[in-house]
C-alpha cells in the first residue's frame, strides 16, 4: 500500500507529514499537530484463524519508517496488537512511539481504519472435513481454495491432487507386499478408516482404538509406519509427526490438529526407570485421548473453562515392547507384530518410492472426493444412514463370525474391528467405483480382511487378558512363593508369634489365605523391581478377584472369616489351584511340613 493510499484511508483529523503520523487537534483559531509515532504503518492483511473450536487473529503489518523506506511486514497477534509494544520488538529502536498513553490509542485505531483495504484470508488449523457454505470439504495443506497451516513437524500433510488409475492398482498390491497380510491388511483398513471418523462420530461410532507396530529395533516398524502415513502427505522416518520425546501438551494439541488423517508417534522403548515413567505417562494420555476421545479440562486465566483438544484422527504407535499401562490402557490398541525379516525390502524400495513421487496421497485424495461425491449423491443424512447401518450391521457380523470360531471379544474389541471393516469396506467400494475390482472380487477381498480381522482381534483379546490386574498378581505371587520369597504358614499349626518380614499368610490342603495389605505390598515390590508397574489399588484389587470368581468370599465382603489357632481373621482366600504348578508346590509344602518350618525361606535366626 502507498503512502497515497494509506492517507484515503485515514479518519478524520489525522495526517501523514514527512512519513511520520500526527493527530490534529483543533484549537480556537488554529490547528495544532501532535506527532504520534515516527513511522506510518498499515495492515497489510487480516488473517484468520479457524482451529474448529476457537477462532483467533493475525495481522500481517507494513510500514514506513520516517526516511520513507519500507519496513520489513510483521506478523502481529491480536494480544500484541492490544498492547502496541510489536513496533519495538519487530523494527526495532529506530520506530518510535510518542510519549502517552493516548499515543498508542491513536495508532491503533488509524491502523484499524486501514484494514478497510486489507486482504482477509481465512486459515483453518486442522485437517479433515469441514462443512464450508453448507457443503462439505476436506481440508488439507496445499489446497489452492482453502488455506490450510499446521504447525511445526506436521508440515509433511498433503496431497498429490494428480493421480491415475495405476496408483489404484499399486494401492491393492500393498495388501499382499512390503510386510505380512496379517499387518498390512489392517494398517491399509486403518488409513481408509481414518477419512471416515468426523462422519462416525456424528453417527455415534466413532474409532476408538490405536494400532501399534510393535518390533524390535531394525524390524523397520517406524519405515512402515511412515510409508502408510504417505497417503496423507510426503513423511519418511526422520519426518515423523510426533515421537514419545515430545511433550504431552505437544502430542495432545497436535492430535487435535489432525482431524480425519493417520498421524504417528514414534518410539515407546525400553529406558531408564525415570523415562520410562514419562513415556508411560504420555502413554496414558494418548490411551486416554484416542481410546475414549477424551481431553483434559483446562481454564483460561479468568478462570474460564476453555474448549477440549480432543483427537480428531487415529494413529499409529511404533514401540519395542507393550507399554506398561495396565488392562484397560492395552484394551485401547490393536498390537501388530513385525519381527526380522518381515518386511520385503525390495517391495519396500517400490512403494517408498512411490510414496516420495506423491503416488499414495493421490490415491487418498481421490478416495476423500469419492466420499463428498458419495455425501453429495445420498445426502448428507442419507450417507449418515448408511454408516449408521453399518455400524449395526457389522456388529451382528463379527460377533457372529467370532462365535462360530469359538473367539471370545469384548464388546469394545467388536467395536473396533467394526470401524476397521467399514475402512475397508470404503476402500473395497472405491476400488470398485473405480474400475479397478470387479464386484466379486470386493467381496473376495472383504471375507480375507473378515478372516485377518477375527485373528488380530482374538491375539488382542489375549494380549489384554494377560494385562488384567488380578492375572498380574497371581503371577507374580506365584513367582514369589516359587522362588520362597514370601512365606505361607500351615494354618494347623497355630498364629504367627514371630516377626517375620517375609510372612503373607496361611495355607491348608486347598486354598490360601494371604494377608490382603501384605500380599499386595509384596507384589507391587516384586514389580518395582522388574521396571514394571502394579498401579491397582488394595481395595479394587479385592473387588476384582471377587468379581472374576478368582477369590472365596463371604458373603457380601471380598474376603473370607478363618481361624488360626485361637484367632478368627479375615483373609484374601485364594484356592491353591488357581496358581501354577500346585502339584508340586503342595510336594514342596510337605516337605516344609515335615520339617516344622514355614512354606518360604528358611528363617534360621527367627
Amino acid at each position: 500500500m502507498t503512502i497515497e493510499e494509506i492517507e484515503k484511508c485515514l479518519p478524520e483529523n489525522y495526517e501523514i507529514y514527512r512519513y511520520c503520523l500526527y493527530k490534529v487537534v483543533e484549537k480556537k483559531n488554529d490547528y495544532d499537530y501532535e506527532l504520534l509515532c515516527n513511522f506510518v504503518p498499515f495492515i497489510m492483511r487480516e488473517m484468520v484463524y479457524d482451529d474448529g473450536t476457537e477462532v483467533g487473529r493475525r495481522y500481517l503489518i507494513g510500514g514506513y519508517d520516517k526516511e520513507g523506506n519500507e519496513l520489513s511486514p510483521v506478523n502481529v497477534t491480536d494480544s500484541e496488537f492490544e498492547k502496541m509494544e510489536w513496533p519495538r520488538k519487530y523494527w526495532g529502536m529506530k520506530c518510535n512511539i510518542a510519549p502517552g498513553f493516548s499515543a498508542s490509542k491513536h495508532i491503533r485505531y488509524v491502523l484499524q481504519e486501514t484494514a478497510a483495504r486489507a486482504e482477509k484470508t481465512m486459515i483453518h488449523m486442522t485437517t479433515g472435513w469441514k462443512k464450508i457454505d453448507g457443503e462439505y470439504f476436506y481440508l488439507m495443506p496445499g489446497d489452492e481454495k482453502y488455506s490450510v497451516e499446521l504447525p511445526g513437524r506436521l508440515h509433511a500433510y498433503g496431497f498429490n491432487r494428480d493421480g491415475d488409475n495405476e496408483n489404484l492398482k499399486l494401492t491393492l498390491k500393498l495388501l499382499t507386499s512390503v510386510a505380512p497380510e496379517r499387518v498390512m491388511y489392517p494398517l491399509v483398513a486403518f488409513a481408509f478408516l481414518s477419512p471416515l471418523n468426523h462422519f462416525l462420530r456424528i453417527a455415534g461410532g466413532e474409532p476408538k482404538t490405536m494400532m501399534m507396530l510393535l518390533g524390535k529395533t531394525g524390524s523397520k516398524k517406524s519405515t512402515l509406519a511412515a510409508l502408510m502415513l504417505s497417503f496423507f502427505g510426503k513423511f519418511s522416518v526422520t519426518e515423523l509427526p510426533m515421537s514419545f520425546r515430545d511433550t504431552t501438551n505437544s502430542i495432545e494439541l497436535n492430535s487435535f490438529y489432525l482431524k480425519d488423517v493417520l498421524a504417528c508417534i514414534d518410539d515407546y522403548h525400553p529406558v531408564k526407570s525415570n523415562e520410562k515413567s514419562k513415556m508411560d505417562s504420555t502413554m496414558q494420555l494418548v490411551c486416554r485421548g484416542y481410546g475414549n476421545r477424551v481431553g483434559r479440562g483446562r481454564l483460561t486465566s479468568s478462570c474460564e473453562e476453555r474448549p477440549d483438544r480432543i483427537p480428531q484422527g487415529n494413529v499409529i504407535i511404533t514401540a519395542e515392547q507393550l507399554p506398561g499401562v495396565g488392562e484397560s490402557g492395552t484394551a485401547r490398541f490393536i498390537p501388530l507384530s513385525l519381527n526380522h525379516g518381515d518386511i520385503n525390502n525390495e517391495e519396500l524400495t517400490e512403494f517408498q518410492q512411490a510414496a516420495y513421487e506423491g503416488k499414495l496421497s493421490s490415491v487418498m485424495h481421490q478416495y476423500t472426493e469419492f466420499i463428498r461425491e458419495e455425501i453429495q449423491t445420498k445426502t448428507e443424512e442419507g450417507f449418515l444412514s448408511e454408516l449408521k447401518s453399518c455400524l449395526d450391521n457389522f456388529r451382528l457380523v463379527i460377533g457372529g463370525l467370532a462365535k462360530q470360531r469359538g473367539i471370545i471379544l469384548r464388546d469394545r474389541l467388536i467395536d473396533d474391528l467394526v470401524s476397521l471393516r467399514i475402512g475397508a469396506l470404503y476402500f473395497l467400494s472405491f476400488l470398485y467405483e473405480k474400475e479397478i475390482i470387479t464386484d466379486e472380487e470386493r467381496r473376495n477381498y472383504l471375507h480375507k480382511f473378515d478372516d485377518i480381522l477375527l485373528n488380530v482381534g482374538a491375539q488382542q483379546q489375549n494380549i489384554t487378558v494377560s494385562d488384567q490386574p488380578t492375572k498380574i498378581f497371581i503371577e507374580k505371587l506365584s513367582t514369589l512363593l516359587d522362588a520362597k520369597q514370601v512365606t505361607v504358614y500351615d494354618r494347623k499349626r497355630g498364629e504367627l508369634t514371630c516377626a517375620d518380614t517375609s510372612f503373607v499368610g496361611y495355607y491348608d490342603d486347598d486354598n490360601y489365605y494371604f494377608d490382603k495389605t501384605l500380599a499386595h505390598k509384596k507384589v507391587i515390590e516384586l514389580c518395582r523391581s522388574q521396571n514394571e508397574d502394579f498401579a491397582i489399588s488394595e481395595k479394587a484389587l479385592c473387588d476384582a478377584l471377587k468379581n472374576e470368581n478368582i477369590s472365596i468370599c463371604d458373603k457380601d465382603i471380598t474376603l473370607k472369616k478363618i481361624r488360626i489357632g485361637k484367632s478368627t481373621k479375615r483373609f484374601l482366600c485364594i484356592p491353591k489351584s488357581v496358581f501354577s504348578e500346585p502339584a508340586e508346590r503342595e510336594n514342596d509344602e510337605e516337605e516344609n511340613a515335615d520339617d516344622d518350618l514355614p512354606f518360604g525361606p528358611d528363617h534360621e535366626n527367627r
